[in-house]
């Protein structure tokens, strides 16, 4: 025989129940186990694809070049093609392919002066480009202003510019531009030195 008392505590277990399974809590915990499915599922993605990416520094420490007085126009301005590459046997070396080139960007550019008791006073400032066939001529480092009586400058880079389609071409062309302070009497030895950042699938 159930007493007032039972029934009591009964109804209270079933509402114990209703409660358990409120239909409202249970679709919060559908959301947030999808939710919390969806953001292991773009993790693994997004580290599956970092796996099979290859990045390296393509670096060119040592490009020697002259500038020679008649290299000198009348306007003061040099211009001088100092490199003249390819990126497919770097690619080859890193276990990639041309094809799956993703991303190409400057990281460092420093220019040297060889030429014994020769300064960059000679030179009031210098940018570096590239240019590809098909592509346009882009600027990817400058210094506006050199120091005074430097031997060595650091150029600020642009590194927000993108050279994969420059670095894809069969060859590609690293110019160096200035403008000197006065007439060049002789020739001067220079040294560049850059470093490209290269991310490639495999």
């Amino acid at each position: 025989m159930l007493t007032s008392s039972h029934v009591g505590r009964r109804m209270g277990y079933m509402k114990q129940l209703i409660i358990s399974f409120n239909p409202k809590h249970i679709m919060k915990n559908i959301k947030f186990s999808f939710l919390a499915l969806t953001l292991v599922v773009l993790s693994l993605t997004a580290c599956t694809e970092d796996i099979l990416n290859v990045d390296f520094m393509l670096k060119f420490n040592s490009v020697d070049f002259v500038i020679q007085p008649q290299d000198q126009v009348e306007n003061g301005e040099i211009t001088m093609t100092i490199v003249t590459s390819t990126l497919k046997d770097e690619l080859n070396a890193n276990d990639a392919t041309i094809d799956k080139l993703k991303s190409v960007n400057i990281e460092y550019v420093s220019l040297q002066i060889l030429s014994p008791g020769v300064t960059f006073d000679l030179i009031e400032n210098a940018s570096l480009h590239i240019r590809a066939q098909g592509q346009e001529e882009v600027m990817i480092a400058e210094l506006a202003k050199i120091p005074a009586g430097a031997t060595q400058i650091e150029m600020p880079v642009k590194g927000e510019e993108e050279l994969k389609e420059y670095l894809k071409q069969d060859q590609f062309d690293v110019v160096v531009r200035g403008t000197t302070t006065g007439p060049l009497e002789k020739a001067v030895e220079m040294r560049a030195k850059m470093d490209f950042e290269v991310t490639a699938g495999l």
